[in-house]
């Protein structure tokens, strides 16, 4: 009887066992069909070709694809379809600089500028504040993203030096815009320096050091070398605006974001970002600095209260309810994303092998996040009244540094922000994105809403006030000066527009009364025609390099201001500088001279 009711027990533990696997692998099924769903809807949804994505969880890997590979052959993505992934490259790149300072061949604090020393460095703190390799990997270098002529660049080769990237006619190429450590402003040109340093330290090209470190991560379907869709058949296709094919390019400042891989070796880096450095019982990186890959340090922001910023190799981000270590990646025809969560072990990647600016691939993110089950994170600090001197905070804030140098003017007039002071802290309004607040949370910290925690700080340098996210800077400045410029831009394009319409009334009127002195800005005008027929003949790839359409471009643009004041002249010598055609071109000559000393004309995208 004894071993009946055993016998009975044992079948009815084993119904309820099976049934309850069952149960659990019914209900991950359907969780994988359902985060299945609903990327493939996403992909539908914002025109995307398609996507590769991995999630690791405490130890378990899940990879999964879906839509194209490549649409033209019907090809569809698989596990082993490789991508390129732009800068979360950078990623790796890091890892591989890491690993030569825990092997002692460079340390963080060594000086970039001794370790390069054939290079044209213009730093003016390089007494008191030197670039160091921390400050690349940490994009605190102060120096500017990128140029035109080193992004668009056709004449590029897969094994262009990279100095090359470096040695143009621009002496101030390698100006750091604030002093080195004390501000963050994203800097491919300082990874692209990351890989030169490796080529010194190690005396072999950067690619081949890189893809002897990608072994020892197990990592053997990934590559730092150039691929193209007809060297290797496995890498998707790259898609622009829904279906317009994009084959790799070449890149000047490749070790920014030159890097192949699968969506299988992706969640293999996972892991190891997740573990303390070790790679098959091999330190690869220290665990100290394992521990430093996300955490900012060093910048003015940080040192005011904000623990939001970059790392040594990702982003700390507040998104979607949870706390993440992130760094996302563009390239010709993809989009990619990685993200970390240290605390639980858990983490994500996915790769996109479309371009399209409508796209919010932010919808990703918050879907990947969600089916990790990623704990949400939780408010640190203690809401409160906090005596903030909020009247002296409102008012305009710009960019400093704006993102690339040339474009300084451009976001001077469309993005930049503006405070204005609440009950419970400050709204914010820009051009570039809708209105939003910051709640106050501390001395001179505040809350995005939307955010759990601290998403801004207020801070000063003893010169100039500052609000910072962590990733981007504005600086006070005047508001009636920002003013005076846009009322001079309306006003200026006002006339330009009455002087083409009464460019195009006199020359069809013709010349009975002699000819108009208005003609001539206005023929200058009409001679842009020929540069803008001359791009569209062009390979987007040469947009920074001195082509036909180019040079005509600066030439034209260069031409409008001498046009203006001849016209002026003119209008002067004939006594007629009341007439209502004179105003007009004494207007534009006012826009063209503004649009020069903003460094705006002539239009040249090579220097």
């Amino acid at each position: 009887m004894f071993f009946c009711e055993i016998s009975r027990c044992f079948r009815s533990f084993y119904r309820y066992t099976l049934a309850f696997l069952l149960f659990c692998l019914s209900s991950l099924t359907s969780n994988a069909n359902e985060q299945q769903a609903e990327i493939q809807q996403l992909l539908a949804d914002y025109d995307l070709a398609g996507i590769v994505w991995t999630t690791f969880d405490d130890g378990q890997k899940n990879s999964s694809f879906s839509g194209f590979a490549n649409i033209k052959s019907n090809r569809r993505m698989q596990l082993d379809t490789k991508v390129q992934v732009g800068s979360v490259g950078k990623v790796v790149l890091a890892v591989g600089v890491l690993h030569l300072i825990t092997t002692g061949k460079i340390h963080l604090n060594d000086s970039v500028e001794d370790l390069l020393p054939t290079l044209d460095w213009q730093n003016h703190w390089s007494n008191n504040a030197p670039i160091t390799i921390e400050h690349l990997l940490a994009h605190t270098s102060g120096l500017d993203n990128i140029k035109m002529w080193q992004l668009l660049n056709s004449s590029t080769k897969p094994d262009t030096p990279l100095a090359e990237a470096f040695l143009n006619t621009d002496p101030h190429i390698l100006t750091p815009r604030f002093e080195p450590g004390t501000q963050y402003s994203y800097s491919n040109m300082g990874y692209s320096l990351l890989g030169m340093i490796i080529q010194a330290v190690t005396r072999k090209d950067y690619e081949d050091y890189m893809d002897s470190l990608l072994e020892k991560l197990n990592m053997n379907d990934s590559t730092f070398n150039f691929v193209t869709q007809g060297s290797d058949s496995r890498l998707a296709m790259g898609y622009f605006e829904g279906t317009n094919p994009q084959i790799a390019v070449p890149m000047l400042l490749r070790p920014a974001g030159q890097f192949t891989t699968t969506v299988n070796d992706m969640s293999q880096f996972i892991q190891f970002l997740l573990g303390n450095g070790m790679s098959d019982n091999e330190r690869i990186v220290q665990a100290a600095l394992m521990n430093r890959l996300g955490v900012p340090k060093g910048t003015f922001a940080f040192e005011s209260g904000l623990e939001h910023g970059h790392g040594l190799a990702l982003a700390k981000r507040d998104r979607h309810g949870a706390i993440g270590y992130c760094h996302p990646g563009e390239t010709f025809g993809f989009y990619a994303n990685l993200c970390l969560f240290p605390e639980e072990k858990k983490g994500y990647f996915f790769a996109i092998n479309t371009d399209n600016e409508s796209a919010l691939y932010d919808d990703f993110n918050r879907t990947l996040i969600n089916q990790l089950n990623v704990r949400k994170a939780t408010e640190n600090y203690e809401a409160g009244s906090f005596n903030n001197p909020q009247q002296d905070i409102s008012g305009l804030y710009i960019l400093s540094p704006n993102n690339m140098l040339e474009f300084h003017w451009l976001d001077y007039m469309f993005n930049s922000i503006y405070l204005t002071a609440t009950e419970s802290g400050f709204k914010v309004y820009s051009l570039q994105q809708e209105e939003f607040e910051i709640t106050t949370v501390g001395k001179f910290l505040y809350r995005r809403d939307g955010r759990i925690n601290t998403s801004h700080v207020y801070y000063h340098d003893g010169q100039f006030a500052f609000i910072s996210d962590g990733l981007n800077t504005y600086k006070k400045s005047s508001l009636s000066f920002l003013l005076l410029n846009w009322f001079v831009l309306i006003l200026g394009c006002f006339a330009l527009i009455v002087l083409i319409a009464r460019g195009a009334v006199v020359s069809v009127r013709g010349f009975k009364k002699g000819i108009n002195p208005i003609l001539l800005p206005f023929s200058v005008l009409c001679l842009l025609a020929i540069p803008v027929y001359l791009y569209s003949q062009q390979s987007f790839l040469d947009f920074g390099e001195q082509t036909a359409a180019s040079i005509s471009l600066a030439v034209v643009s260069a031409g409008f201001p001498f046009a203006c004041l001849i016209a002026a002249l003119l209008y002067a010598k004939e006594k007629k500088l009341k007439s209502f055609d004179a105003l007009i071109t004494l207007i534009a000559l006012m826009l063209a001279l503004y649009l020069t000393v903003n460094d705006v004309l002539p239009i040249i995208f090579w220097k």
